[in-house]
């Protein structure tokens, strides 16, 4: 039976992945819910807020993969075995989406 780790927990392993991959000057926030993916079977959508001035010229090459792989890695480890689809948005992104 697969662990499902709780929102806090989450967040922090984000947070140390995130950071790691995609530097600390970049990322700014961290959220997550969980989902299902499209057999129905258990999973996470993680949202990492980016800084307004963060581009992919300011992160290293596969910065974006990286992350994916390797919180899906800490997940795993950690016995939560939902697949986590990462988006990318800055604040102004999100606060656009919720006023449309």
């Amino acid at each position: 039976m697969t662990e499902i780790l709780p929102p806090d927990k989450i967040r922090a392993l984000v947070q140390n992945v995130a950071t790691a991959t995609l530097g600390s000057a970049n990322v700014k926030d961290f959220l997550s819910e969980p989902t299902t993916d499209l057999d129905g079977n258990a999973a996470l959508k993680v949202t990492i807020v980016l800084a307004s001035e963060a581009s992919a010229t300011t992160m290293a090459p596969n910065a974006a993969l990286d992350t994916l792989v390797r919180v899906h890695d800490e997940l795993l480890k950690k016995g939560d075995e939902r697949f986590p689809f990462i988006r990318y948005a800055t604040a102004e992104d999100l606060q656009a989406g919720a006023e449309e």
